[in-house]
C-alpha cells in the first residue's frame, strides 16, 4: 500500500474538484460552467438565501464572477441538467438519471401517510399536473370543484413530493425557487424516460467512481456520503474498481481509515486560489472530510439558537492557497445593496494580516458579483478589526 503525506493529500483534492484550473481569459460561458460540473458532478440545491443561492458558489468558487442569470439558463433551460434527490436536493446531467432508477422506484415518500389519510389523492394531483402541468403546490384546484377552490398547501405538497421522488414528477423549472412540477417525459423527453434501468451495481460502479474521480483521494465513508449511499452498500463496487485499477489503496498521513486514489488524480506543486467556499459545495459539505483533510471544524448554525452560535449564521469557509485559514459570516443587504460581514475568524497557526488582506479582496469580489454596493464590516471575529482597515 502506497503511502501519501498529508499535504499532498490535499493538493490532490483540490485539484480534483477544480481548484486548480486555469481562471477564464475571457468571458465565462457554458463552456466553463461545463467544467465545473465535469469536476464535481452534483449541484446541490438549498432555499437559504441569505447570502446567495447556494448553487450560484460552487461555480464562483472556481471561476470567478460570472453573470448568475447565464448560469440560470443553462441549469434550468438547456435540458442538460435534472433536479433529484441525489446529495440532497441536487441537479445532476441528465443522462444520470438513469443511475437512481432504483432509488426512485422504491421510495414510498409520504405515500402511506397520504393515503391513509386521503385515499385516491395522490393519482388526482397526477392528474391535476398531466391536465394541467408544471404546476407549482399553490396552482393545485380542489378536485371535483368547478369553483377553482385550493388545496391545503401541506397536503398537495406531500402528494407532489412523493411523485417527485418517485421520478413520476421533476422539477421543470423553480422560478423565485420555488420548485416547478411537471411530467418527466415532458422535461427531459420520453425517449430518456423509456431507456431501461441500469442494473443497480452498475449504476453503483458509476457512482462511486464518479465520487472518487470528483475528490481524488478519499475514505470509503467519504466516497458513500457524495451520492448519499449507505457505506456498508459500496463493498463490491469499490472491489470492483480495484480490480480494473481504476482505484488504488494508499494511507494518507494522519488518517485512521484506508483511503482510495482515483487512477486520474494529479498532484500538482501549489494550488494558488483565494475564495469563499459554500457550506453545500463538495468540497467541505462532508464535514468528516474536512476535519480529516483540512483539520477544520465546520459546522452549519442555521439552526442553532442565536445565542449558542459559535461563529455565527451564514458561515463560509475561507480558502486560500491550499487551506483552509478562516471563517466568514455573510449577509446580503438587498434593501441597502450591501455585504454585511457579521463575523470574520482566522484559524489558529496563520498569517492573520495577510489571511485578512487576502480576505479582504475576495469580498469585495465577492460584493461586487452580488451587485452590492459595498462591505460592511460590523461583527466579532479576530480578522474584523483589520477587515474594517482594508474594506
Amino acid at each position: 500500500m502506497g503511502r501519501i503525506s498529508l499535504d499532498r493529500a490535499r493538493r490532490i483534492a483540490l485539484a480534483a474538484q477544480g481548484f486548480n484550473d486555469p481562471a477564464p481569459r475571457a468571458r465565462v460561458d457554458v463552456r466553463h460552467f461545463r467544467r465545473v460540473l465535469g469536476r464535481i458532478g452534483v449541484i446541490q440545491l438549498d432555499s437559504v438565501n441569505v447570502f446567495s443561492r447556494t448553487h450560484y458558489m460552487p461555480f464562483f468558487s472556481r471561476l470567478g464572477p460570472y453573470d448568475r442569470s447565464a448560469l440560470d439558463r443553462w441549469l434550468w433551460e438547456s435540458g442538460e441538467m435534472v433536479e433529484y434527490w441525489v446529495h440532497e436536493a441536487s441537479l445532476i446531467p441528465v443522462d444520470h438519471r438513469r443511475r437512481f432508477r432504483q432509488r426512485m422506484t422504491s421510495s414510498k415518500w409520504g405515500l402511506d401517510r397520504i393515503e391513509r389519510d386521503h385515499p385516491g389523492f395522490v393519482a388526482e394531483v397526477l392528474d391535476q399536473v398531466t391536465r394541467h402541468g408544471p404546476l407549482q403546490p399553490s396552482d393545485l384546484e380542489e378536485p371535483g370543484d368547478s369553483s377553482g377552490s385550493w388545496w391545503g398547501w401541506k397536503k398537495g405538497k406531500i402528494a407532489l413530493e412523493h411523485l417527485f421522488a418517485t421520478g413520476v414528477l421533476t422539477t421543470a423549472g423553480r422560478p423565485n425557487f420555488v420548485r416547478l412540477y411537471d411530467l418527466t417525459e415532458r422535461v427531459i423527453g420520453e425517449e430518456r424516460v423509456s431507456l431501461p434501468d441500469l442494473d443497480p451495481f452498475e449504476a453503483m460502479v458509476a457512482n462511486i467512481e464518479e465520487a472518487a474521480r470528483s475528490y481524488g483521494v478519499a475514505t470509503a465513508k467519504d466516497l458513500a456520503d457524495y451520492h448519499r449511499v449507505k457505506v456498508n452498500d459500496i463493498g463490491q463496487a469499490m472491489a470492483h474498481l480495484q480490480g480494473k485499477g481504476i482505484l488504488e489503496e494508499v494511507e494518507v498521513e494522519g488518517w485512521k481509515s484506508t483511503a482510495y486514489l482515483h487512477r486520474e488524480a494529479t498532484t500538482p506543486r501549489t494550488v494558488d486560489t483565494a475564495t469563499l467556499v459554500s457550506p453545500f459545495d463538495p468540497l467541505v459539505w462532508f464535514r468528516p472530510r474536512v476535519e480529516h483533510l483540512f483539520g477544520f471544524r465546520y459546522r452549519i448554525e442555521i439552526y442553532v439558537p442565536a445565542e449558542k452560535r459559535e461563529f455565527g449564521y451564514y458561515v463560509l469557509p475561507f480558502l486560500l492557497d491550499g487551506h483552509l485559514v478562516g471563517r466568514v459570516d455573510l449577509k446580503t443587504d438587498r434593501k441597502s445593496s450591501t455585504l454585511r460581514v457579521k463575523a470574520a475568524w482566522s484559524e489558529d497557526g496563520v498569517d492573520r494580516a495577510r489571511v485578512a488582506t487576502r480576505l479582504a479582496k475576495v469580498l469585495t469580489t465577492t460584493a461586487d458579483w452580488l451587485d452590492m454596493n459595498e462591505v460592511s464590516v460590523e461583527g466579532g471575529g479576530d480578522l474584523a478589526p483589520e477587515l474594517k482597515t482594508l474594506i
